[in-house]
């Protein structure tokens, strides 16, 4: 099914079963491949959640990230948060809590507006549901 987005562009979101967009999609399997592997005791920056109800709100966020950002490091996982569906966007993975705090103070300003925090590997993993 293909669906406008709610920001104005004129161009179509094409969901998969799930309801992701495309850019929501290649991120997520991404992220799954990335995960299995990834340090458990490396730290991410947790840059926003959404519910899956709102598909076109994680597509436009992450067409911004992606134009100030490595596509290579924006994540997107999903978790449960009292039964109900959403997914996480988060970015890099950082040996150290200092690491990853310097990386935060650098975020352009635009993705800092929803309160990012620091999320551990080892987390990302255990909240991950498919």
């Amino acid at each position: 099914k293909a669906e406008s987005p709610a920001l104005g562009n004129a161009a179509t979101i094409v969901r998969d079963s799930n309801g992701l967009g495309q850019r929501a999609q290649q991120r997520f399997a991404a992220t799954q491949a990335w995960l299995k592997d990834a340090p458990g005791k490396h730290y991410s920056i947790q840059l926003i959640t959404v519910p899956d109800s709102e598909p076109a709100r994680l597509e436009s966020f992450l067409g911004r990230a992606q134009k100030l950002l490595p596509e290579s490091e924006i994540y997107v996982y999903s978790v449960k948060i009292d039964g109900v569906q959403h997914y996480r966007v988060a970015l890099g993975s950082y040996p150290s809590t200092q690491e990853v705090r310097n990386a935060m103070a650098e975020l352009p300003p635009d993705l800092k507006a929803p309160n990012p925090y620091i999320r551990s590997v080892a987390r990302m993993r255990s909240q991950n549901s498919q």
